[in-house]
């Protein structure tokens, strides 16, 4: 079955994905969980900025190439080269650091889940305190 057949597949997968975070972004407002719901929108941002990207580029994640780079054949079902016909190029694999490409979806879920750790240091304190 070709990798693009997946397409709506992975589409419905990713929304009820996204659909399930809401939903505890809810319980966690209702709860006055706020840092931890921040946490969790920024995750959501990030999820979804890759998602379209993905999604409008022939269910691959273009990513930028420098002089001496190649996609390798295992990654060629992920990725696809960045080019003047890549939809969307500011959201794809542009940010380059080191032998790494991250996209603007990466940078969000990344601080989403250093905010978690933070919520997580937070949360500990008073009960280290206790003893």
């Amino acid at each position: 079955m070709p990798v693009n057949s997946f397409g709506p597949l992975l589409v419905l997968a990713l929304t009820i994905f996204l659909c399930i975070y809401l939903y505890v972004v809810i319980v966690a407002w209702r709860e006055k969980q706020y840092f931890l719901c921040l946490t969790i929108l920024l995750i959501c941002i990030g999820a979804s900025l890759n998602i379209l990207v993905i999604t409008v580029n022939d269910h691959k994640m273009p990513l930028i190439l420098t002089k001496g780079d190649y996609i390798r054949d295992h990654e060629s079902l992920k990725y696809t080269p960045l080019t003047s016909d890549t939809k969307l190029a500011i959201l794809a694999d542009v940010l380059k650091k080191h032998r790494k490409t991250y996209s603007v979806g990466d940078i969000f879920i990344e601080a989403g889940i250093l905010s978690f750790a933070v919520h997580i240091i937070f949360m500990a304190i008073p009960l280290l305190r206790r003893k």
